[in-house]
């Protein structure tokens, strides 16, 4: 498999997304990441990418919300951002969760909804959850709740029990630090401890 990388630029100079493609063949193997501008002959990274980059940065988040309505299958995709003072590459949900009590929930609610996967996706150098991410920054209570995974009522207690098994689990979640979701509300002082 062969690695190729290109580099397309926003309105926003300061913005821009390296285009990752691992496989050819594979439309779906394509990962994009802010970085410095390089150039190449790869076509451009999704516009919707781009456009939600730029409007999380100045905090529009209708322009979010609509770009996600549109094309929902950007939430699989991995961008760099911000987490505990250095950059580091996650989900797109990672991103939106980094800027805390600035996020609209339902925001939040839309990219679970489109790729609920993301919950439990790590990123690169913290090996954190959006959840650890979301606690770090302050999140709201609200938002806390839709970072957890949802737990329905089954016809049967054993897959009541398997799926509260797995609630505590992600729930014991510990970072490259060693720290729990609940940690890092308790340490924190979040009142988001008492959502947990």
């Amino acid at each position: 498999a062969t690695t190729t990388t290109t580099t397309t630029t926003t309105s926003n100079p300061s913005t821009s997304l390296l285009l990752l493609n691992h496989d050819h063949d594979h439309d779906d193997d394509y990962h994009y990441f802010p970085s410095s501008p390089v150039t190449s002959s790869l076509p451009p990274s999704p516009e919707a990418v781009v456009v939600i980059m730029e409007a999380m940065e100045y905090g529009n988040w209708d322009v979010v919300k609509q770009t996600l309505q549109t094309s929902p299958h950007v939430a699989k995709e991995q961008v760099y951002f911000d987490c505990f003072k250095e950059k580091t590459r996650g989900s797109l949900l990672h991103a939106v969760v980094s800027y805390g009590c600035g996020v609209p929930t339902s925001v939040v609610k839309q990219l679970v909804e489109a790729y609920p996967n993301a919950l439990f996706a790590t990123d690169s150098v913290h090996q954190s959850l959006p959840l650890h991410v979301a606690l770090y920054n302050n999140a709201p209570d609200c938002m806390i709740d839709e970072l957890l995974p949802t737990t329905t009522t089954t016809t049967t207690a054993a897959a009541d029990a398997e799926i509260k098994a797995e609630l505590l689990l992600y729930l014991q979640a510990r970072d490259k630090q060693g720290n729990t979701p609940l940690h890092l509300a308790c340490f924190l002082a979040s009142s988001s401890s008492m959502a947990i």
